[in-house]
């Protein structure tokens, strides 16, 4: 089964999906570890709010790296959608692993320039204030 995957794709914690459909948390997590089965009325309402497939909800399909390119493309960003074409032939768990990666380091690198963006506000700041003295 691939809805924890295509949940953690998804970027929603179990309580997020859980409360879209309507259901406990606890349940959802069962669901998540194969312990108990899914209803189809359940299994729809989470396709949609999951955007894949039912059929790769229960891993009943195999996937073509086009296909989860494009399933993640639902949920990713244009450089995760790089990312993962580079990196097509790994795991789902690498895959998702490198995408939590490369997600915090672009992060760091959006919050180093945002850095060097007050800086050089507050150096222009000073300059101008100091000219007009």
């Amino acid at each position: 089964m691939n809805l924890r995957y295509a949940r953690k794709i998804a970027g929603l914690t179990q309580k997020e999906v859980a409360d879209k459909i309507g259901i406990d948390r606890r349940t959802l997590s069962t669901w998540e570890l194969g312990h108990k089965p899914i209803n189809d009325y359940y299994l729809h309402r989470l396709a949609i709010v999951l955007k894949c497939p039912v059929a790769y909800l229960l891993g009943e399909k195999n996937m073509t790296i086009q296909e989860h390119i494009q399933l993640e493309s639902n949920h990713s960003t244009l450089e995760d959608i790089e990312i993962i074409k580079t990196f097509g032939v790994l795991s789902h768990e690498n895959r998702v692993a490198l995408l939590y990666a490369a997600r915090g380091f672009l992060e760091c690198q959006k919050a180093q320039a945002e850095e060097e963006d007050e800086d050089y506000e507050d150096e222009y700041e000073n300059e101008f204030y100091s000219a007009e003295c």
